[in-house]
């Protein structure tokens, strides 16, 4: 009968440990920040770089500052600050730019919110001023669908768009809720079959005020929405959730985040930007100072970086820190670089790649894509 009994306690304590192990992982910042930081090599988490100058000439003149970027194996798909669409083969070859400024048919008038290349076909698609332009590799525009008219009932420019050829998924802002929150509606191609999703999203609300007391303050809100390749992100400033969903609305993953919402001098903390891959976060945490850090989705571990290392030790190459911006449909991080700071870089390395790289580009030349692949 003891032995029974015993046998029962033990397997209730071993069933309620391993509902424990089953909780949600946790993203935590607190720990992440308080803890002494190192630098950390690139070579940690990548096996060898890639070096891809984008060609510069009168008809593509971008400038240092790359806004969208979108990758694969064959296609490099950027907008500058203008919010213009280019795009280059993957050897860096600039091949075409997509539409135009304006309000005719195929013209854009608001900010470009996403972009994707469909793989099979070779079709691209820019998501702006709420329609879905779809031009080929030649630059030709194949079709304009107000998709967001369809789904909504009316143009939003307060909505953001990810997808690919079979999805659409729609975030409109809707500012007349106590916090604003999030509708997310997913659709086919043709903007067709749209479902919303039961799924609501805090945003984090920042109140300004006016220096004259008789004004009212200014209100803003975090943007926390987070387009990759074949997923979006989305980081809930109420429950203070990490969620990975599907374009078709279905969530993947989901992680809890543990941060103050103040640092000990008073300074808010939050997530300024990131990037998705399988295996990391590669989170840009704004608070006493801005710094990056780097969640392991295997170990459950979020690691912060040192403010004043700028990214990730390139002890592959001796070249720039490395900070991975962006991910490939081919499973690699890659960042740009303005060419100015690639050729200063260059001179202090010992690498006569980038030397001979840096000895290629101007210093007003468009920016080089650096590709690192995933060990």
């Amino acid at each position: 009968m003891k032995r029974l009994y015993f046998t029962a306690i033990l397997f209730l304590g071993t069933f309620f440990f391993c509902q424990a192990q089953k909780s949600e992982p946790v993203i935590d910042m607190d720990r992440a920040l308080s803890a002494p930081l190192k630098p950390v090599k690139l070579s940690s988490i990548a096996s060898s770089l890639e070096y891809i100058p984008l060609e510069t000439n009168d008809s593509v003149l971008i400038g240092g500052t790359i806004l969208h970027k979108y990758m694969t194996q064959d296609y490099i798909l950027i907008t500058d600050l203008a919010q213009t669409p280019y795009l280059f083969d993957r050897s860096g070859k600039f091949l075409c730019k997509l539409g135009r400024r304006g309000k005719g048919p195929g013209e854009t008038t608001g900010l470009v919110s996403s972009l994707y290349v469909d793989p099979q076909t070779g079709r691209i698609f820019v998501f702006s001023s709420g329609n879905l332009f779809i031009f080929d590799t030649k630059g030709a525009l194949l079709q304009e669908i107000p998709v967001t008219e369809r789904v909504f009932g009316k143009t939003l420019y307060s909505a953001q768009y990810g997808g690919n050829d079979r999805h659409i998924l729609y975030l409109r802002y809707d500012y007349g809720s106590t916090p604003p929150v999030y509708q997310i509606k997913t659709s086919d191609g043709e903007g067709r079959g749209a479902v919303s999703q039961p799924l609501t999203i805090g945003v984090r609300e920042t109140v300004t005020p006016h220096s004259d007391p008789h004004i009212p303050p200014s209100r803003s809100y975090n943007n926390t929405v987070f387009f990759m390749p074949d997923h979006v992100c989305i980081f809930d400033e109420t429950s203070l959730s990490m969620t990975e969903m599907a374009f078709d609305g279905t969530v993947e993953r989901q992680y809890m985040v543990k941060k103050s919402s103040r640092n000990s001098d008073g300074s808010e903390i939050f997530i300024g930007n990131m990037t998705s891959t399988p295996r990391y976060y590669f989170l840009t945490v704004l608070s006493d100072k801005s710094r990056y850090a780097i969640y392991d989705k295997k170990k459950g571990q979020l690691t912060a970086l040192p403010s004043d290392t700028e990214g990730l030790i390139d002890d592959l190459d001796n070249g720039r820190n490395f900070w991975c911006s962006g991910y490939s449909t081919e499973g690699e991080y890659f960042t740009t670089c303005p060419a100015h700071l690639f050729k200063e870089s260059a001179e202090l390395s010992d690498n006569p790649k980038l030397k001979e790289i840096a000895a290629r580009l101007q210093e007003d030349d468009n920016p080089v894509i650096i590709v690192a692949r995933p060990k």
